[in-house]
């Protein structure tokens, strides 16, 4: 104690700053570290429960993507499988209209040659009712320039007694 004298300390003196260092750092931590201490681990918690928060998120966003994904393929598989219906339905469409078309087509053509067969029968008929007329009329005058009159009258007998033979 000597040497402490010597040096100009007195004992007394770091005996009261140590227990007053010993009571600030007993104080600090009870009434500033502990209260940071809780703060910071507050806040850690906070971070930790943001973080899971994000993850989930994260977790939930990639499988709606997912199903999202899959809806949309599903929805071009239904668009292409639509597309080709409607496509095949067009062609039996088309196949029906052209197999319409063709059998109307047919039934024009047969009404044509029928109506042709008609009319070319009708002249037919005609130029032979005009012929006969005209051999009637050419006969006529041959017969009556080289048959007498008692001749004429044979044949005109000739003729009716064919006739009645016939209906018999």
């Amino acid at each position: 104690m000597e040497l402490l004298h010597t040096l100009g300390i007195d004992p007394q003196v770091i005996l009261t700053n140590i227990i007053s260092f010993l009571l600030l750092v007993w104080l600090m931590g009870k009434y500033m570290v502990g209260p940071i201490s809780e703060v910071l681990r507050q806040r850690r918690e906070d971070i930790d429960e943001g973080y899971r928060k994000i993850t989930d998120e994260t977790a939930r966003l990639a499988q709606s993507q997912a199903d999202l994904d899959k809806r949309l393929t599903e929805i071009e598989t239904e668009a292409r499988s639509k597309i080709q219906e409607a496509a095949a339905q067009g062609a039996q469409l088309r196949e029906e209209m052209l197999t319409a078309a063709r059998a109307q087509a047919d039934q024009v053509k047969e009404r044509g040659i029928a109506d042709i067969e008609r009319e070319r029968d009708k002249a037919l008929a005609s130029i032979r009712e005009n012929v006969a007329g005209l051999v009637v009329q050419a006969s006529e005058k041959v017969l009556q320039q080289s048959i007498s009159a008692e001749k004429h009258h044979d044949l005109i007998q000739q003729t009716i007694g064919q006739m009645e033979n016939l209906k018999n």
